[in-house]
Protein backbone atom coordinates (compact mmCIF):
# COMPACT_ATOMS: atom_id res chain seq x y z
CA UNK A 1 0.00 0.00 0.00
CA UNK A 2 1.42 3.35 -1.23
CA UNK A 3 1.57 6.34 1.70
CA UNK A 4 -1.47 8.04 -0.34
CA UNK A 5 -4.42 5.09 -0.29
CA UNK A 6 -6.44 4.84 2.59
CA UNK A 7 -7.49 1.79 4.42
CA UNK A 8 -11.16 2.50 4.61
CA UNK A 9 -12.02 0.11 7.08
CA UNK A 10 -9.17 0.86 9.43
CA UNK A 11 -9.59 4.90 8.90
CA UNK A 12 -13.54 5.40 8.16
CA UNK A 13 -15.39 2.41 8.83
CA UNK A 14 -14.63 1.25 12.57
CA UNK A 15 -14.28 5.01 14.29
CA UNK A 16 -17.84 5.60 13.08
CA UNK A 17 -19.47 2.53 14.22
CA UNK A 18 -17.55 3.32 17.67
CA UNK A 19 -19.07 6.79 17.23
CA UNK A 20 -22.38 5.80 16.43
CA UNK A 21 -22.51 3.06 18.76
CA UNK A 22 -22.77 0.30 16.22
CA UNK A 23 -20.43 -2.68 17.37
CA UNK A 24 -22.39 -5.20 15.23
CA UNK A 25 -19.67 -7.93 14.39
CA UNK A 26 -20.74 -8.25 11.05
CA UNK A 27 -20.53 -4.74 10.13
CA UNK A 28 -16.90 -3.45 9.32
CA UNK A 29 -16.33 -6.53 6.56
CA UNK A 30 -19.93 -6.07 5.27
CA UNK A 31 -19.69 -1.95 4.92
CA UNK A 32 -15.32 -2.75 3.60
CA UNK A 33 -16.94 -5.19 0.80
CA UNK A 34 -19.96 -2.57 -0.26
CA UNK A 35 -17.34 -0.20 -0.70
CA UNK A 36 -15.34 -1.65 -2.50
CA UNK A 37 -17.98 -3.04 -4.62
CA UNK A 38 -20.03 0.14 -4.85
CA UNK A 39 -16.86 2.16 -6.35
CA UNK A 40 -16.94 1.11 -9.87
CA UNK A 41 -21.26 1.76 -9.97
CA UNK A 42 -20.51 5.28 -9.10
CA UNK A 43 -23.11 7.99 -10.64
CA UNK A 44 -24.59 10.93 -10.06
CA UNK A 45 -27.67 9.74 -8.42
CA UNK A 46 -25.50 7.80 -5.52
CA UNK A 47 -23.47 9.17 -2.58
CA UNK A 48 -20.63 8.62 -0.61
CA UNK A 49 -18.41 5.43 -0.61
CA UNK A 50 -21.37 3.20 -0.40
CA UNK A 51 -23.22 4.67 -3.38
CA UNK A 52 -26.58 5.32 -0.70
CA UNK A 53 -29.50 6.68 -3.65
CA UNK A 54 -31.43 9.76 -1.85
CA UNK A 55 -34.43 7.23 -1.40
CA UNK A 56 -32.20 4.75 0.48
CA UNK A 57 -30.83 7.73 3.07
CA UNK A 58 -34.48 9.10 3.49
CA UNK A 59 -35.71 5.23 3.96
CA UNK A 60 -33.18 4.98 6.79
CA UNK A 61 -33.89 7.91 8.31
CA UNK A 62 -37.69 7.64 8.16
CA UNK A 63 -38.15 4.10 8.55
CA UNK A 64 -35.62 2.78 10.74
CA UNK A 65 -33.73 5.68 12.79
CA UNK A 66 -36.94 7.89 13.93
CA UNK A 67 -38.24 5.07 15.90
CA UNK A 68 -35.05 5.50 18.24
CA UNK A 69 -34.63 9.34 19.52
CA UNK A 70 -31.26 8.40 21.42
CA UNK A 71 -29.91 6.95 18.02
CA UNK A 72 -30.61 9.73 15.63
CA UNK A 73 -29.50 12.14 17.75
CA UNK A 74 -26.06 10.07 17.83
CA UNK A 75 -26.10 9.40 13.87
CA UNK A 76 -26.80 13.21 13.52
CA UNK A 77 -24.54 14.49 15.81
CA UNK A 78 -21.78 12.71 12.95
CA UNK A 79 -23.12 15.04 10.19
CA UNK A 80 -21.85 18.66 9.88
CA UNK A 81 -24.08 21.57 10.57
CA UNK A 82 -24.43 23.31 7.21
CA UNK A 83 -24.40 20.93 4.62
CA UNK A 84 -26.68 18.08 6.06
CA UNK A 85 -29.30 21.33 6.53
CA UNK A 86 -28.63 22.20 3.01
CA UNK A 87 -27.86 19.26 0.74
CA UNK A 88 -28.63 16.28 3.57
CA UNK A 89 -27.63 13.04 0.77
CA UNK A 90 -24.67 15.51 -0.74
CA UNK A 91 -23.72 14.98 3.41
CA UNK A 92 -23.00 11.46 2.04
CA UNK A 93 -20.18 12.03 -0.22
CA UNK A 94 -18.65 14.59 2.08
CA UNK A 95 -18.78 13.41 5.48
CA UNK A 96 -17.57 9.66 5.04
CA UNK A 97 -18.51 8.61 8.76
CA UNK A 98 -21.64 9.87 8.61
CA UNK A 99 -22.25 7.56 5.51
CA UNK A 100 -20.33 4.88 7.16
CA UNK A 101 -23.24 5.34 10.16
CA UNK A 102 -25.83 5.25 7.63
CA UNK A 103 -24.96 2.26 5.37
CA UNK A 104 -24.29 0.26 8.85
CA UNK A 105 -28.33 1.24 9.61
CA UNK A 106 -29.58 0.72 6.10
CA UNK A 107 -27.98 -3.29 6.68
CA UNK A 108 -29.60 -3.56 10.11
CA UNK A 109 -32.67 -2.52 9.11
CA UNK A 110 -32.69 -4.89 6.06
CA UNK A 111 -31.09 -7.95 8.69
CA UNK A 112 -33.82 -7.26 10.96
CA UNK A 113 -31.39 -5.97 13.67
CA UNK A 114 -27.76 -6.45 14.61
CA UNK A 115 -25.72 -7.41 11.90
CA UNK A 116 -23.43 -10.92 12.73
CA UNK A 117 -20.86 -12.36 11.07
CA UNK A 118 -22.15 -13.76 7.63
CA UNK A 119 -21.38 -16.07 5.22
CA UNK A 120 -20.45 -15.10 1.44
CA UNK A 121 -23.63 -16.18 0.10
CA UNK A 122 -25.61 -14.04 3.26
CA UNK A 123 -23.46 -11.02 2.62
CA UNK A 124 -24.06 -10.92 -0.93
CA UNK A 125 -27.69 -11.43 -0.32
CA UNK A 126 -28.07 -8.65 2.32
CA UNK A 127 -25.78 -6.29 0.10
CA UNK A 128 -28.64 -7.21 -2.98
CA UNK A 129 -31.38 -6.34 -0.68
CA UNK A 130 -30.24 -3.11 0.84
CA UNK A 131 -28.28 -1.72 -2.24
CA UNK A 132 -29.87 -2.74 -4.86
CA UNK A 133 -33.61 -3.30 -3.73
CA UNK A 134 -33.18 -7.06 -4.60
CA UNK A 135 -32.19 -6.30 -7.79
CA UNK A 136 -29.67 -9.31 -9.05
CA UNK A 137 -26.52 -7.44 -9.65
CA UNK A 138 -22.78 -9.20 -10.46
CA UNK A 139 -21.60 -9.66 -7.29
CA UNK A 140 -17.59 -10.59 -8.30
CA UNK A 141 -16.23 -7.63 -6.84
CA UNK A 142 -18.16 -8.03 -3.30
CA UNK A 143 -17.35 -11.71 -3.37
CA UNK A 144 -13.88 -11.00 -3.92
CA UNK A 145 -13.84 -7.76 -1.14
CA UNK A 146 -15.77 -9.79 1.31
CA UNK A 147 -13.79 -11.50 4.23
CA UNK A 148 -15.80 -11.87 7.17
CA UNK A 149 -13.76 -11.45 10.80
CA UNK A 150 -14.91 -10.37 13.96
CA UNK A 151 -14.80 -6.98 14.50
CA UNK A 152 -12.51 -5.28 17.34
CA UNK A 153 -15.57 -3.16 18.14
CA UNK A 154 -17.94 -6.14 19.32
CA UNK A 155 -17.26 -6.76 22.73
Amino acid sequence: MNPYCLDLKQAVIEPALQCAQLPDAGLPAWLDAVAQAERPRRSDNRFGPFGMTARQHQHVWDDYIAQWPDLACRIRGLASQRCFLADPHRELSLNWGYATALAALNARFHADGPLPLLNSDEAVALWQQACHRGHRVDDAVFRRAYHPQPSRLAA
